[in-house]
């Protein structure tokens, strides 16, 4: 069961100094509703948000934006040209990654996301995704 105590341990990197900050209202620890899923919310003053889930503990994913997490790590880190993190679906070894790497590249995330880029980052973002979506409809359709 994960609980605040074991994820702020995991996620230390990017709390310790306060550089994000839970958001306790949105952000569930332990949902026995749905099997034990958990999303948890952290959010800068610059008002990036980034999204930790864990869906009923099979499958992990970091997620992040301006004001709302909407675009998967791997997607923000590939336009960034920051190396990709390590894939895991065991939830707080991908917080703990997930944590580090958003903390050493802090700079380069707030730039992107600041006042003067956010428009072209939330464009090249969007663009990204949709080319993901092209690839897996390809993919699934030559089965």
């Amino acid at each position: 069961m994960i609980t605040k105590e074991i994820f702020t341990a995991a996620a230390k990197d990017i709390l310790s100094d306060n550089l994000f900050v839970i958001d306790e209202k949105k952000s569930v620890f332990y949902d026995e509703v749905s099997f034990g899923s958990s999303y948890i919310y952290v959010l800068s003053r610059e008002e990036i948000a980034v999204m930790f889930m864990n869906e009923r503990g099979d499958v992990a994913w970091c997620q992040i934006g301006y004001k709302k997490p909407n675009y998967f790590i791997e997607d923000v880190f590939k336009y960034l040209n920051i190396p990709n993190v390590k894939k895991t679906d065991d939830f707080l070894e991908m917080v703990q990654i997930s944590s580090e790497a958003i903390a050493k590249n802090k700079d380069k995330i707030f730039e992107a996301f600041n006042t003067s880029n956010r428009e072209i980052t939330i464009s090249k973002l969007n663009e990204i995704v949709e080319m993901n979506k092209k690839q897996m409809i390809e993919k699934f359709s030559k089965k």
